[in-house]
């Protein structure tokens, strides 16, 4: 229904995935990294 519609200032801002955020995944793969070189 919305297929052809642009919302301006819209932006994609909700698509974004929490692992491309700059900040967080800094802090949040340096442990998951040392995890699993740990269990292999």
């Amino acid at each position: 229904m919305l297929s052809g519609v642009t919302i301006s200032q819209g932006g994609v801002l909700p698509a974004i995935h929490a692992q491309l955020l700059p900040k967080k995944t800094v802090k949040n793969t340096q442990p998951s990294q040392s995890q699993s070189s740990q269990s292999q």
